[in-house]
């Protein structure tokens, strides 16, 4: 965290904070600022979700864009991996998005992107979260003050270069006639799934999908969250569900019965197959289920993890020329698209893979070896010591990684336990082969952590 900015959360996934304490105009124009002097005189885009203050952030950040001279090309509602498709696609030097993500209602914040489309590196986000002194303050003159500029394609945009990659077979899945539940929860998702959907040849049952700028339930799409959809899912006699989070960059899958299955299950889903087509190295993240791995290696490819976060996931894609990657979180990230987390991409392979297999999700899924995991969170606490020697002793781990707070792989399973990059939280993640495993390494963490 930020000594100048206090009250804001920082990392490399962006800024965040509630709207009217940490998250200012104030705090929100040194940002801003510093971005513009980053990037001045460049093209920069503007996309906001559908909260009740992305409207006023996304002004004031246009304003002071402008005011340094840059050229400001206003979106819209988007969803997240749209604008990792939108900046590359009009020639822009970087991207603003206005979006908490998953954070509760009362929080916004910025995700900056660069020229490619992804997520500012450490070294730029530093010089940002550094502010500017006012002798910095080099505003444009009159005469180099650009006009804002707005287009309404982004979201065509994004849905063409999804349906454009050449091992999908669209056409077979407008001829399955799928019946298909999505439930945007008021989030950006809602301007664009359904509209996927119609080009798709499938019927969409909506819920949630009015942009009011205000949500139904939680906004994390985890089960339960979404127990209420479930239940609305259940009675329409569904080939799948679908539900995202407010910027749509992560995807949950319901099968066809309704039941709503761990997230981890979408990347499980889309890597079965990509993976047909696509052959090369795959990353995930740290957090993510070993099930990840085992497919990899059913299919002859290095299946390689990262430190967790969205950008650390790209960079290592990057550095192993990676043809597939993401996050267990519902995150899909695929190269031939765009390098950014895109639940878009992800309902587009799954989709797929129904029509390839012509059978359920939960058919799919059964035959699948079975791993059990739980996920949970405890408030973060200083004196909270991730690395206590006399705790990880008890676990008899075959290794230990502390690049991302700690993890142990261990014979029949692992732990990691790490501090948030987004929430004052420190995440507990268990995955096994077993129940009765799960149960095992659970009681050791009791004497450590509450979960």
């Amino acid at each position: 965290m930020s000594d100048r900015f206090p009250n804001l959360k920082i990392s490399i996934s962006g800024i965040r904070g509630v709207v009217g304490e940490g998250l200012s105009p104030r705090s929100l124009s040194d940002i801003l600022s510093a971005f513009a002097l980053v990037f001045k005189a460049g093209k920069i885009i503007i996309g906001r979700d559908t909260r009740s203050s992305s409207e006023w952030i996304s002004s004031l950040a246009k304003a002071i864009l402008q005011a340094f001279g840059n050229q400001v090309v206003d979106v819209g509602i988007v969803t997240t991996p749209t604008m990792g498709i939108v900046v590359p696609a009009l020639r822009a030097q970087a991207g603003v998005m206005v979006t908490a993500s998953h954070n509760p209602p009362p929080w916004n914040g910025l995700k900056f992107f660069d020229h490619r489309g992804l997520f500012i590196d450490q070294t730029t986000l530093a010089r940002i979260e550094k502010g500017v002194s006012n002798d910095q303050l080099d505003y444009a003159r009159y005469d180099q003050l650009h006009p804002q500029v707005y287009y309404d394609r982004a979201i065509q945009d994004h849905i063409e270069a999804a349906c454009a990659l050449n091992f999908l077979h669209l056409e077979d899945v407008r001829k399955a006639a799928f019946r298909v539940g999505y439930d945007g929860n008021g989030g950006t998702g809602c301007v664009i799934f359904p509209a996927l959907f119609e080009r798709l040849g499938v019927e969409c049952v909506p819920v949630g999908c009015e942009v009011l700028g205000q949500f139904a339930h939680p906004l994390e799409p985890i089960p339960e969250n979404l127990q209420k959809v479930a239940e609305i899912f259940q009675k329409e006699n569904l080939s799948v569900g679908f539900a995202s989070d407010p910027d749509a960059d992560r995807l949950v899958v319901f099968d066809e019965k309704g039941n709503i299955l761990n997230e981890e299950f979408t990347l499980v889903l889309a890597a079965l197959f990509a993976l047909r087509h696509l052959r090369g190295p795959v990353v995930i993240n740290q957090s993510t289920s070993a099930l990840v791995e085992k497919i990899a290696l059913g299919f002859g490819v290095e299946c390689t993890r990262s430190k967790v976060g969205e950008r650390n996931v790209v960079e290592k894609m990057l550095e192993t020329g990676a043809v597939f990657g993401g996050e267990g979180n519902g995150g899909v990230i695929l190269p031939d698209v765009h390098y950014g987390r895109d639940g878009i991409v992800a309902a587009i392979l799954i989709l797929t893979l129904m029509v390839s297999e012509k059978r359920p999700i939960s058919e799919i899924i059964g035959e699948l070896p079975k791993y059990y995991m739980l996920k949970d969170k405890i408030q973060d606490h200083p004196s909270f010591d991730i690395n206590n020697p006399q705790i990880i002793q008890q676990f008899n781990p075959v290794s230990v990684d502390r690049s991302d707070g700690l993890r142990l792989t261990l014979k029949n399973g692992w732990v990691q336990i790490r501090r948030s990059n987004t929430e004052p939280v420190i995440r507990v993640i268990i995955e096994a082969d077993s129940q009765q495993e799960l149960n095992r390494l659970k009681g050791i963490l009791k004497a450590w952590v509450t979960i």
